[in-house]
């Protein structure tokens, strides 16, 4: 993460909130933000968290074989954010791309990398999970600007003889709440939207317990 720290008393000089509404209804009492962040910033954070979970599951960077980069502030369109973070670990010849699914985005990530171990196609992978929010928000939107932050995480994946690892995915896009929560690509105003009371009943609605765009999912005895 940054080192910059915002707090609520941060949001509540300039806008009408303060401390005690923010927290009553976010639970947040801090966020990090990356001031005047470089143009690779998404890869720099991505790199460093990549670099933490290499050392930790103590292995080489050169034994990845596949790069995965969940992230919706991507440095660039391309080169792919992936791409950057492979090259800053000094790996050659990896398979690298981005995935963009905003706040699903490390989940749908975790499925992929699921998948491509599976099939064979990948020995061992790099899930990276970067954002770089602060670059997309308007800081005068209330309903955006105090609830995001900058950060990245990172998780080493492969088959293991004798796991059970993951034991399914179930994942689900509803396309109809899209003009509910986006980030435009084009224009001058390329800023977060959100409608979050929206956003919030809908998810409160349809995410627990359910999948499928609302359908009920069977219940697994363990």
């Amino acid at each position: 993460m940054p080192d910059t720290v915002k707090d609520n008393d941060y949001f509540a000089s300039y806008l009408e909130t303060s401390d005690e509404w923010i927290t009553q209804r976010t639970g947040i009492k801090q966020r990090r933000i990356w001031d005047n962040p470089p143009e690779d910033a998404a890869a720099q954070l991505g790199f460093l968290s990549a670099q933490k979970a290499i050392a930790k599951a103590g292995i080489s960077a050169e034994s990845i074989d596949t790069v995965i980069c969940a992230t919706f502030t991507p440095d660039n369109f391309f080169p792919s954010t992936a791409a950057l973070i492979a090259g800053k670990l000094g790996i050659k010849g990896v398979f690298a791309f981005d995935l963009s699914a905003a706040c699903a985005g490390f989940t749908f990530g975790l499925s992929v990398a699921d998948s491509m171990i599976r099939s064979g196609q990948s020995k061992r992978v790099l899930l990276v999970g970067s954002e770089i929010v602060s670059r997309s928000l308007d800081w005068n939107d209330r309903g955006t600007c105090i609830l995001f932050g900058d950060g990245a995480g990172a998780v080493i994946l492969e088959a293991k003889e004798g796991e059970k690892g993951i034991l399914s995915c179930v994942n689900w896009t509803d396309p109809n709440g899209a003009d509910s929560l986006h980030l435009r690509s084009w224009g001058e105003k390329r800023f977060l939207v959100m409608e979050g009371q929206k956003i919030y009943k809908y998810a409160c609605r349809l995410m627990p317990g359910k999948g499928g765009g609302g359908k009920k999912k069977k219940k697994i005895k363990n």
